[in-house]
């Protein structure tokens, strides 16, 4: 599990995952923190409900509790519906061109500059 797991400089756990080398965080979206606490678990998940539910996800605790089962109103299996017709392949893949897209437009809006995304 170590040579998974998020590590930063700051704490030099000795595990496999420098927070300051992934992408959320070399650009400034996700603070290390915030990747330690699993924020971009909870971007992908917006990103996987957007897609399945065919419109943007609006993100707020409450809604994700209702997609993962929990709260008021179980919708967990709306999603898992939505996900089998959509295709899990499909799915992986239209995730994989949102995360290019990303990239590219962060590596338009940077040009040849050095600085993170965030600080532009």
């Amino acid at each position: 599990m170590p040579e998974i797991s998020i590590d930063a400089k700051s704490i030099d756990l000795g595990y496999g995952v420098r927070a300051e080398d992934t992408f959320w965080c070399n650009q400034g979206i996700i603070r290390i923190s915030d990747l330690r606490d699993s924020q971009d678990e909870q971007l992908l998940a917006d990103i996987i409900l957007s897609i399945g539910l065919g419109k943007p996800f609006a993100a707020s605790k409450d809604n994700f509790d209702y997609y993962y089962g929990k709260g008021d109103d179980d919708k967990s299996d709306e999603i898992d519906l939505a996900i089998a017709r959509y295709g899990e392949n499909n799915i992986q893949k239209d995730i994989k061109t949102v995360l290019s897209h990303m990239k590219n437009a962060i590596k338009a809006v940077k040009g040849a500059s050095d600085k993170k995304f965030s600080k532009r």
